[in-house]
């Protein structure tokens, strides 16, 4: 008889992510934060992407 639990199971081999969600005003808090880790990591485009969400859209002054 096959065991009704094993070491393995189907969440042995998934890949599991976690995403979150943060406003504008969250993310402005933590910028600075966030492009320090980043470059100290050589996450260069991780601070990037933080910092083009702060750069005026192009028509407004």
């Amino acid at each position: 008889l096959a065991r009704a639990y094993g070491a393995l199971s189907v969440e042995s081999f998934g890949k599991w992510l976690q995403v979150q969600r943060v406003t504008r005003d969250g993310l402005a808090s933590v910028r600075e934060t966030v492009a320090t880790v980043a470059e100290a990591e050589g996450l260069t485009a991780h601070r990037r992407a933080v910092e083009i969400r702060f750069e005026p859209e192009a028509g407004e002054s």
